[in-house]
């Protein structure tokens, strides 16, 4: 039994030393030689794929579908994946269709035997966008600018395409054409092909300008070639602006125009019109319909300069006129004659002697309507006038003033004074600025008339000189007041007075009667004197006037009864300032006052007997101040130092005893009488 079960265990070790064996040997047989890593690049159906980036085992770079690494076993191998635009890398796996996913990031793998690796890529999807198609996403500006026509007359033109996809790298794609119709089905534009962008504004090269090529990776933007229809366009030339146009049209003509764009005059030839301006036009956006494509240009006349050339004679001057401007196959319109004294204006002629503007100013019909087409220049033609009539003028000395003066304008010379008149029917000139002057006198000619006539020398005499004279009262009664003017070795007749009261400014009543009557009294005469003026001679100058007043006038009675009353007062005053104190008092004070009165009221000097009865007044209201002044009643002190004046009224009795010049002296008042004394000493 033991040796069959030692004879099992050895069978069973052989076994194991030759399954060992067995084993190691091949191990050993390839010790020394290397083992494969095959990466095939492949897309997510297992086609192996090209173009799609880079990948970087054992530190070198390969681009092939299939790549190969050999190495010894052990070796470990990191794979590095870089894929470019053209795809997007997936995964690793070690099976395209079945195999485990092993992760997008870089792939170690330790080399024991052969071992074979697939990258997964899938192609780069990218959108296909037509510019301009209806409900399309708004395409980016670097796009827009390669649009042929504008936007806005064709939103809709790919309403019948569907072709809005997702397309992916590798996969070539054909655009159908496409047409551009108005909603009521009429062609507006022919299709020319496609051009493709990016978004960048790139262009993108097409095959036969309708094919994608497959190696597209990004967005593209298929922008449509269009060749608009030509459609008639008709362009009419009128006379004015939009608000205001003539009827007549200047011309017109047609041209062709894409369909959608916009048009003005300025698009079509240009085209000149004698005597216009083209001003501007209308603009229109040029539409299927013919008889509504029509521009409208506007043409204003041209305005042109008519120039005035005086042609002045003698060098006189003359106010040139302004330069007139007129419109082509306008109105031109009148002008102000010209005035030149001495010549008659006939109007302007240009410069073949052709009249164009009449004597009054209005033109001739050779440019009553303007149809010259450039600026001309007109000359003023004048005719010579016969001098006016001399004038013949006379002197009035004792008016002073120039008569049977022909109505008309004079010109007055006098010295450097050179002064114009105006003289109208029966009107007169004074002479008073002339007198003792020469002046030149010229009758001024009537426009378009007379010229002026031959200078006139006049010569006025100078005033003769101031006389002396003195004026004498002649006569003054109560009706009857006159005052005599005498000149000394003066003749009668040669002078005259005149006179003025103090509401008078100059005399105007001279007269040759010397003896002046009808005075009035109490008013002040100013008497002035001059020359008579005779035939050959004016005034002669005023004498330095005199002055002379007429005393005022009164009715005496009156005045006579006041002065017998006045006396009366007085002889009562003196009565009472003998028997009374205080009566006396007051008469002191009031009968100067009737005096001064009585003084006023006398006419100096005309009436003695009323001074005389004057006087008296006043010489006995002398002779009652004088015993008023020497009474005691009024100056005498009493005792305490005070004035009788200044007692009180109730002291004074018109019963006591009175003395004319001093108080009776008592025993009692002694000692007062010796104070008086004192103080009359003192």
């Amino acid at each position: 039994m033991k040796n069959k079960t030692r004879l099992t265990l050895l069978l069973m070790l052989a076994v194991a030393l030759l399954l060992g064996v067995l084993a190691a040997v091949p191990f050993v047989a390839s010790a020394d030689g290397e083992v494969t890593l095959t990466v095939y690049i492949v897309d997510e159906s297992g086609n192996q794929i090209a173009n799609y980036g880079e990948i970087t085992p054992a530190g070198v770079v390969e681009n092939a579908s299939t790549v190969s690494y050999s190495a010894v076993p052990g070796t470990t191998i990191t794979l590095t994946m870089v894929p470019n635009g053209n795809y997007t890398f997936v995964a690793w796996t070690d099976d395209p269709i079945y195999g485990d996913n092993l992760g997008n990031g870089d792939l170690s793998v330790t080399l024991a035997s052969n071992t074979t690796r697939y990258a997964v890529f899938e192609p780069t999807e990218y959108r296909i966008y037509y510019v301009g198609a209806k409900n399309e996403t708004t395409p980016p500006d670097a796009v827009k600018v390669h649009y042929g026509t504008d936007l806005e007359f064709h939103p809709e033109y790919l309403k019948t395409m569907s072709l809005k996809s997702t397309r992916k790298y590798g996969e070539e794609v054909t655009v159908s054409p496409v047409t551009a119709k108005t909603d009521g089905g009429d062609l507006t534009h022919t299709f020319d092909g496609w051009k493709a962008y990016t978004a960048t504004g790139v262009e993108i090269e097409l095959e036969n300008n309708d094919t994608i090529k497959a190696e597209t990776n990004c967005d593209v933007y298929l922008v449509p070639q269009w060749t608009p229809i030509r459609v008639d366009v008709t362009r009419i030339d009128l006379i004015g602006t939009p608000e205001d146009v003539q009827e007549t049209a200047l011309g017109s003509n047609t041209a062709q125009f894409n369909y959608g764009a916009t048009v003005s005059g300025e698009d079509f030839d240009n085209q000149d019109y004698d005597g216009y301006d083209f001003t501007g036009s209308s603009s229109i956006v040029v539409d299927l319909d013919t008889t509504t494509n029509i521009v409208y240009c506007y043409y204003t006349p041209h305005l042109f300069e008519i120039t005035f050339y005086v042609n002045a004679p003698d060098d006189k001057e003359i106010t040139t006129p302004e330069k007139l401007t007129v419109f082509y196959r306008g109105t031109t319109p009148s002008i102000t004659p010209l005035q030149c004294k001495g010549y008659r204006f006939c109007g302007y002629v240009d410069a073949v002697g052709d009249l164009c503007f009449n004597a009054d100013g209005t033109p001739t019909d050779k440019i009553a309507t303007w149809t010259a087409l450039s600026n001309i220049t007109l000359y003023a033609q004048w005719e010579k006038l016969s001098p006016a009539n001399t004038p013949a003028w006379t002197i009035d000395y004792a008016n002073e003033a120039l008569k049977d003066i022909v109505p008309g304008d004079y010109q007055i010379t006098c010295g450097e004074d050179v002064q114009t008149v105006t003289v109208s029917e029966g009107e007169t000139l004074s002479i008073v600025s002339f007198l003792g002057k020469t002046i030149q006198v010229v009758r001024l000619g009537v426009d378009g008339e007379t010229a002026d006539s031959v200078p006139q020398t006049i010569a006025f005499s100078d005033r003769p000189s101031a006389v002396e004279f003195k004026c004498t009262l002649k006569t003054e009664t109560k009706r009857t007041r006159e005052l005599l003017v005498e000149v000394p070795g003066g003749t009668e007749g040669l002078y005259e007075v005149a006179y003025t009261t103090p509401d008078q400014d100059i005399p105007e009543n001279w007269t040759t009667d010397l003896l002046l009557k009808d005075l009035k009294p109490g008013v002040t005469y100013t008497i002035y004197l001059r020359v008579r003026a005779t035939d050959a001679a004016p005034h002669g100058v005023t004498a330095e006037p005199q002055t002379f007043e007429f005393s005022h006038l009164v009715d005496l009675k009156p005045l006579f009864i006041i002065l017998v009353c006045l006396l009366a007062l007085q002889l009562l005053a003196l009565a009472f300032l003998l028997i009374g104190r205080r009566r006396a008092g007051l008469n002191a004070v009031a009968a100067p006052l009737a005096a001064l009165l009585a003084v006023k009221l006398i006419p100096a000097g005309l009436f003695p007997w009323i001074i005389i009865l004057t006087v008296a007044v006043v010489a006995l209201q002398v002779v009652l101040v004088v015993l008023a002044l020497q009474s005691s009643i009024v100056w005498k002190k009493r005792p305490g130092g005070k004035k009788n004046s200044e007692e009180k009224v109730d002291r004074l009795s018109d019963t006591a005893e009175f003395t004319l010049f001093g108080e009776k002296r008592t025993e009692t008042d002694q000692p007062a009488q010796k104070d008086d004394k004192e103080d009359e000493n003192n």
